[in-house]
């Protein structure tokens, strides 16, 4: 009789994530974004989605001298969501390198601020059923 072997796999949390609910476009979002924090993000290559004719931009920024990356994700393209439990986002910023509480609440207040969003939100991780498709490289 054939034995079954069950493997379990959980990944750490190695960044944070915030959604941006917001009808500007994902270039005019990434340079008011630099413009407030002072960053430099890039449009990089596109994500696949879960299909992979579906693709989301992404903007990265290497910060060196505080050691983080963070990236801006387009989480709404064409209708279609590249974390679908997570309608409510336009936008995913995800930071890896994680920042204080003080200064993630701190950002996530000024980012507020940008004309043409509307709210901004942390989000936890762990309760993302896609969240596999968070880790980037």
């Amino acid at each position: 009789m054939a034995k079954k072997l069950m493997l379990e796999w959980k990944w750490e949390v190695d960044f944070k994530l915030a959604g941006i609910s917001s009808a500007l476009k994902e270039y005019q979002l990434a340079w008011q974004i630099n413009n407030l924090f002072n960053w430099e993000l890039m449009k990089g290559d596109d994500l696949t989605g879960l299909k992979k004719s579906d693709k989301f931009a992404v903007y990265f920024y290497d910060d060196e001298m505080d050691k983080r990356k963070i990236h801006l994700i387009s989480n709404l393209n064409k209708g279609k969501y590249f974390l679908t439990d997570l309608k409510q986002a336009d936008f995913l910023l995800r930071i890896e390198g994680s920042p204080s509480k003080k200064e993630w609440n701190d950002w996530l207040k000024e980012l507020k601020k940008i004309d043409g969003v509307q709210t901004v939100f942390s989000i936890d991780v762990n309760k993302i059923k896609n969240a596999d498709m968070l880790i980037l490289e």
